[in-house]
């Protein structure tokens, strides 16, 4: 599990399953980035959001 905290924000937790640890954590890092780009988008979109 991984969790990152943005200012402001609810916290953004991303879980991922491999067969090591680099891969689990590479995976989990495309999720937080995915998250974040999705909520960075929208506020730029939305400026209230």
């Amino acid at each position: 599990m991984l969790e990152a905290r943005l200012k402001n924000r609810q916290p953004i937790a991303v879980t991922s399953h491999a067969n090591s640890v680099e891969k689990a954590l590479n995976d989990a890092l495309d999720k937080v980035i995915a998250s974040m780009e999705t909520i960075y988008g929208r506020s730029k979109d939305h400026p209230n959001y």
